[in-house]
């Protein structure tokens, strides 16, 4: 879920969303150059950074807290594909 998140994140919005996830901008800095630094691109630097907020927040990382951050950084396109994803997977777990 996570990973489908992070490639609807533009490289210009997610210091902003990561800002709102409660992570500070030396954090934001060393995440980008880390995964840079490994050859990787944009998507796995958001990746990276929301499952580095879903690991420090544990239960507290829910999708619906996920929804309302993106949506209150100027993203809920964003977050209405998120809880689009989620409710289709819950279907299909119920099959």
């Amino acid at each position: 879920m996570l990973y489908v998140v992070s490639a609807d994140i533009a490289p210009q919005h997610w210091k902003h969303v990561g800002r709102h996830l409660g992570f500070s901008e030396p954090q934001l800095d060393t995440l980008q150059f880390d995964c840079r630094h490994s050859g990787h691109g944009h998507q796995e630097v958001v990746y990276q950074m929301l499952r580095d907020w879903h690991e420090r927040c544990g239960r507290d990382a829910t999708l619906p807290r996920l929804a309302r951050i993106l949506i209150d950084s100027g993203l809920g396109h964003v977050a209405t594909k998120l809880q689009r994803t989620d409710t289709a997977a819950a279907a299909a777990a119920r099959r």
